[in-house]
């Protein structure tokens, strides 16, 4: 009944609606779909991810009816992809493929089938849809035909944002263009197909051609690989309103609200689903205790805790948001020395989320504690086991460069080491899990003994000086009998935290500084020119990156710079009223524009109307051209007479 719905009313005819100029070659072409076939939630936000239900590769056996054939068998079959006896050509499936690796590999001869499941972040609202995708090594020739989807009680257009009406739509790769079509049956109302297309073009197809053009994409899926997406997504979403939704309204700390809650809970959402899998591997009917060291905020010890798992933790200082919890959430205000004192044999994970100068200690704690002790660690601010961590490669980044140092202390302790990226509002997104060991009871104390040896001579090659630490004396043994300290040079952070936002820089530094970046933006290469609606000329300068500013400051200034948290660009970030950073590099804020922040930035700035003309206008000040914005429409005081005191900030 199917195959002959599908004979009488689907045409598989597509036609032209967009072509982009590239400059790609076939290989990126393919490249660029492993990236959507992958990882489609990059693109669509409203996506949590993929699945990939079936991958066959067929060979089309010198018969031009192959692909025809293929496409009315997947779209008339709801539980399978055709055999080779329905479609007369040979099969090589693949079972068990979590994503698709290479599609350049295949031969020219080669027709790639798969169906691929999307999967909504919004479970309540909109169900798994699937699709059927055909790849034509020959044609070089994608399709993506839909093969069901199913929105609950919502027009389909506000929801999913890409696939709102029941259209085909197909890629094809010229040495010199990529060409967009799509097909001429349509299955939705006129309104929905033409969103889709809409989308199809501006969004989907620019994107292809970008990534097209690049090198080296990494076309795999890097996160949560460690984890059931579906699961996670599902674990997630109960979470954020169980615990986020609430401690977004009611937190007290500085800190941004949206950055930090969702944080926790995603790492919080990792953990729980991370146990859940070890439970079942490893049959166990408890559910798993932990330690949270430096646990900073608490939240995450509240989640997990609330979520049944015991466990407490500790941190050297205490915050403010501690007594929002119950008596269910245990948070401990202490100093952490790694020390035969600071040992949790009676715990089964041990967790280090951006803990600094913890972290390649945890590995170590989690190793002597006990050999099923398992650790999580977030890597963030680089520390060695003694000083902070330096860079010694110079064809790696830091970042990555500190990563593999803290896998390689997790393996030096005898774990073997998984990698994996988190889903969270943050830069520094890697994490390791060490929860298996590689080494056998019986051989704890040779692998102690590699342990000890590691640490010592770390803390010998780390130590900017080398002084205070006695090569002689191994004083981070467990078994060392004149000092239970595993490290004489480790320096756990200090109790009141230091105030390093360029605040204690001179005003005069600054002035300085923000005088010469002003001049090279103003007169860089590239730089353009407005017309004003009163007729003036207002020169918006180009942008610059970042290393070339810091080029065009002297030594002294950089010193001072350094010992801040972020250094020049913390300072140029101060200054938001004058400069606009982003992607490592500057520019001017283009107040031509009616809204000159990001949707972000400007929903942080509450009660911006208690400060207007509180401040005077900068560019009104030093801009050759002067302000871009009349007087009534800037927000800052052109001239004293204008001035307005600023409202009493009362604590």
């Amino acid at each position: 009944m199917a195959e002959e719905y599908l004979k009488e009313n689907i045409s598989f005819e597509f036609s032209l609606v967009d072509s982009k100029n590239v400059k790609a070659s076939a290989n990126g072409f393919s490249d660029a779909l492993c990236i959507w076939i992958n990882k489609p939630h990059v693109i669509n936000r409203r996506l949590c991810g993929s699945r990939l239900k079936y991958f066959k590769i067929y060979n089309r056996s010198n018969s031009d009816t192959t692909h025809l054939k293929l496409i009315r068998q997947c779209l008339s079959t709801q539980s399978r992809i055709p055999d080779s006896e329905e479609c007369d050509c040979t099969v090589s499936q693949h079972d068990g493929i979590n994503e698709v690796e290479c599609l350049s590999e295949y031969g020219s001869d080669d027709i790639i089938v798969l169906e691929r499941e999307m999967l909504p972040k919004k479970t309540d609202r909109c169900k798994v849809y699937s699709e059927i995708i055909i790849y034509d090594r020959s044609e070089e020739t994608i399709t993506f035909y839909p093969k069901s989807f199913v929105c609950q009680n919502h027009h389909i257009g506000e929801e999913l944002g890409t696939l709102e009406s029941d259209i085909a739509y197909q890629f094809m790769y010229h040495t010199d263009r990529i060409d967009l079509r799509v097909s001429n049956t349509n299955f939705s109302e006129d309104s929905k197909r033409s969103l889709s297309i809409t989308w199809l073009k501006d969004k989907l197809l620019t994107k292809l051609c970008r990534w097209s053009e690049e090198e080296n994409l990494k076309t795999t899926l890097s996160s949560l690989r460690l984890l059931n997406l579906e699961e996670y997504n599902i674990q997630y979403n109960d979470l954020k309103q169980k615990y986020g939704v609430n401690f977004v309204k009611i937190w007290p700390e500085k800190t941004d609200p949206q950055k930090f809650v969702y944080e926790d809970v995603a790492i919080a959402t990792y953990l729980l689903l991370l146990w859940k899998q070890e439970r079942t591997v490893k049959n166990l009917k408890e559910k798993q205790s932990f330690v949270d060291l430096g646990c900073g905020n608490g939240l995450l010890v509240h989640i997990l805790a609330s979520e049944g798992h015991p466990g407490y933790g500790v941190d050297i200082r205490r915050r403010k948001i501690w007594d929002l919890y119950g008596p269910e959430t245990v948070l401990k205000e202490a100093s952490i020395t790694p020390s035969a004192d600071c040992l949790y044999p009676d715990y089964d994970w041990l967790i280090g989320n951006h803990s600094d100068e913890l972290t390649p200690w945890i590995p170590v704690l989690a190793a002597r504690s006990s050999y099923t002790c398992c650790y999580f660690v977030l890597p963030c601010c680089p520390y060695n086991f003694a000083s902070k961590f330096t860079n010694n490669q110079k064809d790696i980044s830091q970042y990555r460069s500190y990563l593999d140092y803290v896998r390689l202390v997790g393996e030096t302790c005898g774990f073997i080491v998984e990698e994996d990226m988190l889903r969270i509002p943050s830069t520094k997104r890697v994490c390791f899990v060490g929860r298996n060991r590689s080494y056998s009871p019986a051989e704890e104390t040779i692998i102690e003994g590699e342990r000890s040896a590691f640490i010592q001579q770390r803390c010998l090659t780390g130590h900017k000086d080398d002084k205070g630490v006695n090569s002689k004396k191994r004083t981070h043994s467990p078994d060392d009998g004149e000092s239970k300290v595993w490290s004489s040079n480790f320096q756990p952070r200090e109790k009141v935290e230091k105030i390093r936002n360029c605040i204690t820089v001179s005003q005069s530094t600054k002035d300085h500084v923000v005088k010469i970046v002003f001049d090279r933006v103003l007169n860089c290469e590239k730089s353009s020119t407005e017309q004003l609606p009163d007729g003036r000329l207002w020169r918006r300068g180009g942008h610059i990156p970042l290393l070339e500013v810091a080029s065009l400051l002297d030594r002294e200034i950089l010193g001072q710079l350094k010992s801040e948290c972020g250094g020049l660009q913390t300072l140029l970030r101060n200054h938001s009223h004058i400069f606009q950073v982003s992607c490592g590099e500057v520019q001017l804020r283009d107040f031509t524009q009616n809204e000159p922040y990001s949707k972000r930035a400007a929903a942080r700035m509450k009660d911006r109307a208690q400060f207007y003309k509180t401040v005077p206008c900068w560019f009104y000040s030093h801009h050759p051209d002067g302000c871009p914005r009349t007087s009534e429409k800037c927000s800052f005081a052109h001239g004293n007479d204008e001035l307005r005191d600023r409202p009493f900030k009362s604590e």
